[in-house]
């Protein structure tokens, strides 16, 4: 089975045990609701995706990335945009799904459109903005978008893929650890606080109110 025609832009999401990577949500409303679900625990993970309309789910025990790429390639082959979250298994099957799919890969999107992505980099100091004459893979920065919009009841489909070896050398995980708080990136993080009493150097009055209007 393959996409339908008349999907132009689509988000593939990777889940492992029915659980969402981080970005997921903002992927998907990205691709204006249309979503390919790859994985083990794909239906539950697909419940859980709000702004979901048009819902494909790919049930596989591994995912491992090569493997998944050669899988997906034929079903994808005529989507012009396939965005995918940039997590650990997103960025992992981005590059491979390009190269199946022999067309440009652009990494750390914080927009898309049909005819242009934007891009940062350097810590979110330099925006680079893309223009797009053709078929593209493109991964999607975690809580770089704005907040989803809820969907009506989704459209399920279930696709049947062969599973296919990878083209060359492949990578499997052996386990997945939970990051180390002090090393956790913020722009997965579900919630942030902070707290203090501001720069070392700055008067303590300065710090304690607002200085007086002169």
């Amino acid at each position: 089975m393959i996409i339908p025609d008349d999907i132009q832009v689509l988000a593939v999401v990777v889940v492992r045990d029915g659980e969402l990577p981080a970005g997921a949500e903002e992927t998907v409303a990205e691709a204006d609701g249309a979503v390919l679900v790859a994985g083990s625990g794909t239906s539950e993970a697909a419940g859980r995706l709000a702004s979901a309309h048009r819902v494909w789910l790919h049930e596989r025990s591994g995912v491992a990335p090569g493997a998944l790429a050669s899988a997906l390639t034929h079903v994808v082959a005529g989507v012009d945009m396939v965005l995918l979250p940039a997590s650990p298994d997103g960025r992992d099957l981005a590059p491979r799904l390009a190269a199946s799919l022999d067309r440009v890969l652009l990494a750390g999107a914080v927009r898309c459109a049909p005819d242009e992505v934007e891009l940062t980099r350097l810590d979110d100091r330099l925006s680079l903005r893309v223009a797009v004459d053709g078929p593209v893979v493109v991964t999607v920065r975690p809580a770089g978008l704005g907040k989803a919009e809820p969907a009506p009841a989704a459209d399920v489909t279930t696709v049947s893929a062969p599973a296919e070896p990878a083209a060359g050398p492949d990578a499997e995980s052996v386990a997945v650890l939970q990051p180390e708080p002090a090393a956790a990136d913020l722009a997965e993080a579900r919630r942030i606080v902070g707290g203090g009493g501001g720069p070392p150097w700055l008067p303590r009055w300065r710090r304690a109110r607002a200085p007086p209007a002169w």
